[in-house]
């Protein structure tokens, strides 16, 4: 039994997420490094769609003005933050200067292009996010 989707329908409500600015990584991506992002004080909630087995989402903070003189790997539990095709929906609740680079884990050429990337700010309870972090 399939879900039945309303995406694309005429009439039908879509969420802030859709927004061209929460857009990291789509259809007309030129290059595997995503615009930075700000996180304040309202956590986000990143998802990626059409991950291969091998694609991974890199998340990278961002020190320095503008567009970043300085970035190192975001490790908040011991390692480089990241999505995956079996993990693709991670949460940044730590405010600051975040970009994100789709790259592969078997050294292949990143799927520009065929995987998208969204974020969007959510309301959530310090003990879920402790609780995930875990």
């Amino acid at each position: 039994m399939g879900l039945q989707s309303l995406v694309g329908q005429p009439g039908v409500w879509q969420s802030a997420d859709s927004e061209p600015r929460n857009l990291l990584f789509g259809p007309d991506s030129a290059t595997n490094l995503s615009h930075i992002i700000q996180v304040d004080a309202s956590p986000i909630i990143v998802r990626a769609f059409n991950l291969d087995t091998h694609d991974r989402v890199l998340v990278e903070m961002v020190d320095g003005e503008g567009a970043g003189r300085h970035f190192a790997p975001f490790c908040p539990r011991g390692g480089q933050e990241n999505l995956v095709a079996s993990r693709n929906l991670l949460p940044i609740g730590i405010p600051g200067r975040y970009r994100f680079v789709l790259d592969r884990d078997d050294g292949g050429t990143p799927a520009l292009g065929l995987v998208t990337v969204r974020y969007h700010e959510v309301t959530m309870m310090h003990e879920w996010l402790t609780a995930y972090l875990k």
